[in-house]
């Protein structure tokens, strides 16, 4: 892959034709803001902004680059772009985390800088407030205003230590802090993700040396789909890297901004502005969407902002293509068969594939997905699951190195996963490609080929999930346990890698006894022969041919009237998630397990959104109900 190429001979990798705004971000050299709606390619532009600052040395070499997402799967999709981009031997110089991933290896790193009185024992536990709150004081429960509370003070409020103690609920919350630190017999302190940004807020303020090495080691930073950060984690980020000459890229989208129920910033743009002194850029295309579907995000955008953006479709698509469809049943047996015959027709006759299609509800997919999931369990090539189950252990680095050994020891050597497993080795035992001598590298391959004979008879004896669990814990020990841990510090606490490793196996050994094939049930755990239905929140960045919205209620949008910004924007991330289609579906009786029993629903809360979609002049309203009661 080239490298050291001046900048002004640069061209973006694979040929993409970047926008003027876009293009200056990517090569600029100063603090920007980029405000990038759905389809503008945010992930795209940071992997080109890496592409260019690791090909042309902007990020001179030993210095890194820190990209910091709200999610585990985005911080992933960012790292492999990149590193399909420019290449191992760059990308190792590219640095992609969560914000809590990058402030608990702050903490771990360095909590012994911390002031005593704020200082968590080296073995903590992490816990949700709630959950360490109710263990440590013997509760059975917490009632639901005490819950709220503990929420809004510990995620929303409390972005800064020392905590004041001025009011009765200040006196009350640092007390819980004091509980949470100390501990008990089960665990010496128990510390959830808020608290850790703001003790690792605290240990760099209180530290100028290491903020000072973190400046010297990452001269260019990320921040991904900004528009949830919360106060701590901004206050984390300017704390590190405020005062440095680490160059601040931050991309994000205030239409988009789902999270301010988790203590998402409303404020964080212009914050960032006036502490960063960052510019801002705004991309005016949107490569995703088909033309008619971005006429109906354009009407949403002003209902949110109160202002007009013209955005420009990609120059794919004829003005005219985009499909967004209303459908209204009269019960959910009707809309299941509907749906569902609609699915068999996309993938036979459009050749759609299973993962080109995707199932939206406000909440709750096992409840509003089930009678889907069920009306698809008999089909012979594909399935419908609830993907929020799957998610988050898909994206686990130990997970994805289990599953391609299991890959390998099954399949053709020539596979994907070949090259990524012998690639996860070379990184675990410090191997350089370029430098090692040629003779170790194949002495390592032909090990690894060894292991996998071996892995494969093992296999085929396999005779439960708790003796496929063995098989899993004999992978990472020939990786070497130890140094897996030291590279992936996720797994150095508590149980949470046995945790992944034991519903790992179940879950892969309840698929491998209904297919009977080890590479067929990987492939299978991994969704691509499944049509995923997910939570708007779970769908945040992806994107799929066709959408279906299950579900356009007043019930599912419970909250809407209290939260009408917020829950609009909720609409338009599961709008913006499709290219060609979307299809909103309406049924006037559904079982969304209250009080038992099918409940007649209504769309008075949400009516605005009808409108929204009328308005565009592009929609097409399907009325089903005549036919259920002929």
């Amino acid at each position: 892959m080239p490298q050291n190429i001046e900048p002004a001979d640069w061209e973006p990798i694979d040929g993409l034709d970047l926008e003027p705004a876009a293009l200056e971000a990517v090569t600029g050299n100063s603090n920007l803001l980029v405000i990038a709606g759905p389809g503008a390619g945010k992930t795209e532009l940071l992997a080109q902004r890496a592409s260019f600052l690791l090909q042309t040395s902007a990020c001179m070499p030993p210095r890194r680059i820190l990209a910091l997402s709200y999610k585990r799967d985005a911080a992933k999709n960012i790292s492999d772009r990149v590193s399909k981009r420019v290449g191992k031997e760059l990308s190792i110089r590219f640095a992609s985390m969560t914000y809590d991933a990058f402030a608990k290896s702050l903490l771990d790193r360095f909590r012994l800088a911390l002031p005593e009185e704020y200082r968590p024992e080296p073995d903590y536990q992490i816990s949700s407030v709630v959950d360490a709150y109710k263990h440590l004081l013997g509760l059975r429960s917490v009632s639901r205003e005490a819950r709220r509370g503990l929420h809004r003070h510990f995620v929303s409020e409390i972005s800064v230590l020392p905590v004041e103690t001025s009011t009765r609920i200040q006196t009350r919350v640092r007390e819980i802090w004091d509980l949470m630190l100390k501990g008990d017999d089960d665990a010496p302190s128990y510390l959830s993700f808020p608290m850790i940004s703001v003790l690792a807020e605290l240990l760099i303020r209180s530290n100028p040396m290491v903020r000072d090495a973190l400046s010297i080691t990452y001269s260019h930073v990320f921040l991904d789909e900004f528009q949830d950060t919360t106060r701590a984690q901004y206050r984390l980020v300017r704390t590190c890297f405020g005062d440095e000459d680490t160059i601040v890229t931050a991309v994000g989208d205030d239409k988009q901004r789902i999270m301010v129920w988790a203590g998402a910033d409303r404020e964080a743009f212009q914050k960032y502005i006036d502490d960063f002194g960052a510019r801002k850029k705004q991309l005016l295309m949107n490569h995703r969407s088909a033309p008619r579907l971005i006429a109906i995000q354009r009407i949403l955008t002003e209902r949110i902002t109160g202002q007009c953006v013209e955005v420009s479709a990609d120059r794919r698509w004829d003005k005219k293509d985009g499909i967004c469809e209303v459908w209204l049943f009269g019960s959910v047996e009707q809309e299941t068969d509907e749906i569902a015959a609609s699915i068999r027709l996309w993938l036979s006759k459009e050749e759609l594939r299973p993962r080109q299609i995707c199932v939206i509800v406000r909440q709750h997919p096992s409840v509003y997905g089930s009678a889907l999931i069920n009306a698809l369990e008999g089909e012979p090539s594909f399935s419908a699951r609830n993907e929020n189950e799957f998610q988050d252990l898909l994206t686990e680095e130990c997970v994805r190195i289990i599953l391609d050994f299991i890959q390998l020891g099954c399949a053709s050597r020539s596979s994907e996963a070949c090259t990524k497993t012998i690639e996860t080795l070379n990184l675990l035992r410090g191997i350089d490609t370029i430098a090692e001598d040629p003779r170790d590298l194949r002495a390592i391959e032909t090990d690894l080929g060894k292991f996998l004979d071996q892995l494969r008879q093992s296999l085929l004896t396999t005779g439960s999930s708790h003796e496929l669990q063995s098989e899993f814990y004999r992978i990472l020990d020939h990786l070497d346990l130890s140094v897996l841990k030291s590279v992936f510090p996720q797994y150095r606490r508590g149980d949470h890698l046995s945790h992944i490793v034991g519903k790992l196996s179940d879950l892969l050994w309840q698929v491998y006894v209904g297919c009977g094939r080890w590479d067929e049930a990987v492939e299978i755990l991994q969704g691509e022969r499944s049509i995923p239905i997910m939570t708007i929140h779970k769908s945040k960045g992806l994107e799929y041919d066709t959408v279906v919205f299950l579900g356009l209620e007043d019930a599912a949008f419970w909250n809407y009237l209290r939260q009408k910004e917020e829950e609009t924007s909720a609409f338009f991330v599961a709008l913006s998630r499709a290219k060609r289609r979307v299809i909103f579906t309406f049924s006037e009786l559904r079982d969304i397990g209250r009080n038992g029993g099918s409940q007649r629903q209504q769309r008075t809360k949400v009516n605005s959104l009808y409108e929204a979609l009328q308005e565009s002049g592009v929609v097409q309203i399907r009325d089903f109900r005549e036919n259920a009661m002929e």
